[in-house]
């Protein structure tokens, strides 16, 4: 039990000094679907029993390069904010994916193959009025930036 608590302890530091950008990324090369898969529990933990949670992972091996502990972060926190959209429940939908933009119009850093997470919600959606500061954190502070939205 002492054990477990330490574990629990480490990783809760490594979140939250993650969080405050103060810990370097280690990343790895993990199977995104598994690592998913194995975050059922505390994702389900993370939400009412009003609110079902729908998993579409796929079978085959999807080998990305993340620091899992700032995907799990990410996960989580996108799962929290959907929670708070629902308040009389609903369905949180997560779907993990290989996408191809070889033949996209990307940058070429940006074509290849990926491993793609997406989360969607049937909960009411974001405020028109706080649309735009959505992801203003992660820009460059200027007057003229604005945050790309998507609806």
């Amino acid at each position: 039990m002492i054990e477990l608590a330490v574990q629990k302890g480490e990783s809760l530091t490594k979140k939250l000094l993650s969080f405050s950008r103060r810990r370097a990324l280690s990343p790895q090369v993990i199977n995104l679907g598994a690592r998913i898969d194995s975050l059922r529990g505390v994702l389900a933990q993370s939400v009412t029993a009003e609110i079902q949670l729908e998993f579409r992972l796929p079978k085959e091996l999807i080998a990305i390069r993340i620091d899992p502990t700032e995907l799990e972060i990410a996960l989580l926190n996108l799962i929290l904010n959907a929670r708070d959209a629902m308040p009389n429940g609903g369905k949180i939908r997560i779907e993990v994916e290989r996408v191809d933009t070889s033949r996209d119009t990307m940058p070429a850093e940006l074509r290849g193959e990926f491993g793609s997470v997406s989360v969607s919600d049937t909960g009411a959606g974001i405020p028109e009025e706080i649309r735009e500061r959505i992801s203003s954190h992660f820009l460059p502070q200027s007057p003229s930036t604005k945050a790309p939205v998507s609806a």
